[in-house]
């Protein structure tokens, strides 16, 4: 005799199943879920050229630091998030009243690699000069918490973010304020946004898992070179800010940078820039056990990339010099970027 099954029951295994189909489907994407740069439902794309397009996530359960016991049978324990890993934000400080320039100003490229300070320099120049910052992108995330410049390139912000570059996009400024981070912390931090968001970190596995890491690293090289060296290219003034000096000495590079903006600034309102300093999107430093997922191969393909970007910057120094339009936005004299170029250093 033939096993017959009942109608009713089979629309319910059906049912079921889909239901079953459709929750993994929506796991999935939330967990892979992309920001408003990113393609169609969330299902992200490396382009190691424009390396802004990724998604950004919570610290996912998987990211949460791993401690293996020694002793006794192969056991794993989950240690818990530090306060800074829960993506809870200190409170901001505003010391002025931010708004958009009723005056056109100069349309001024704020440009970077990914990881590189950009947002940071963005809410220190906001904080000081009292003007909305730009983007090309139009992240939420950022405006929530009051860039309300996403998305906005006009005259009307005081500069315009951008991970871009290339010839279109050189000609669309009047000025560039090029950011420049060591390559190794800068790769390591677009890794950690991509997988851990603006202020979370991408977990240990995320390093050994496949060839992530590895494909990760070899592409930003690139695009990290690229970006500094199409931007030294540009005929319009330039500003060139490494990340480091900017950390040690925010009052002078602030200057300085506000110097090229044209703009001036009280004692008083740098005073409480400095004092606020820390935003909400400037990465806390990482206190949990560290270590270093760059192997010898790729440090040395990374050191090859960063001796190639600061000879470019004493190139185009020297030749401001030898053309006479070195200008004070440059912290050393002439003689002293000769010397510089002439030893290699």
């Amino acid at each position: 005799m033939l096993f017959r099954v009942r109608p009713q029951r089979c629309c319910l295994v059906i049912t079921v199943t889909f239901i079953f189909i459709y929750l993994v489907l929506v796991v999935y994407m939330v967990n892979n879920a992309a920001d408003e740069m990113s393609p169609v439902f969330g299902f992200g794309r490396v382009d190691f050229r424009h390396p802004m397009f990724y998604r950004q996530s919570v610290v996912l359960p998987d990211q949460i630091p791993v401690v293996v016991e020694a002793n006794g049978p192969t056991r794993q324990r989950r240690q818990p998030l530090p306060n800074f890993q829960q993506n809870v934000r200190p409170a901001v400080i505003h010391c002025v009243k931010v708004h958009f320039s009723t005056i056109p100003l100069p349309r001024v490229a704020l440009t970077s690699f990914p990881g590189s300070g950009n947002t940071w320099l963005r809410h220190l120049i906001q904080q000081s000069t009292g003007i909305f910052t730009g983007s090309v992108y139009n992240d939420k995330t950022l405006k929530r918490e009051g860039f309300d410049g996403e998305g906005i390139t006009d005259n009307t912000v005081i500069v315009v973010k951008t991970h871009e570059w290339g010839n279109e996009t050189r000609q669309k400024y009047d000025k560039v304020i090029l950011v420049i981070r060591d390559p190794f912390e800068a790769i390591q931090s677009e890794f950690n946004r991509h997988f851990g968001g603006h202020l979370g970190y991408a977990g240990r596995s995320k390093y050994s898992v496949g060839t992530i890491w590895q494909d990760f690293v070899y592409g930003k090289s690139q695009s990290w070179t690229n970006t500094a060296l199409e931007w030294l290219k540009i005929p319009q003034p330039l500003l060139v800010v490494k990340y480091e000096n900017l950390k040690t000495n925010i009052r002078g590079e602030l200057y300085r940078i506000l110097d090229f903006l044209n703009y001036t600034v009280t004692e008083e309102r740098m005073n409480c820039t400095v004092k606020n300093s820390l935003g909400r999107f400037k990465r806390p430093e990482r206190r949990i056990d560290e270590f270093d997922p760059f192997t010898p191969e790729m440090r040395e393909t990374l050191e090859i990339y960063k001796q190639t970007v600061n000879m470019a910057i004493q190139l185009y120094s020297l030749r401001k010099c030898e053309s006479n339009e070195l200008s004070r936005f440059v912290p050393m004299n002439c003689t002293e970027i000769y010397m510089k170029y002439r030893h290699g250093d």
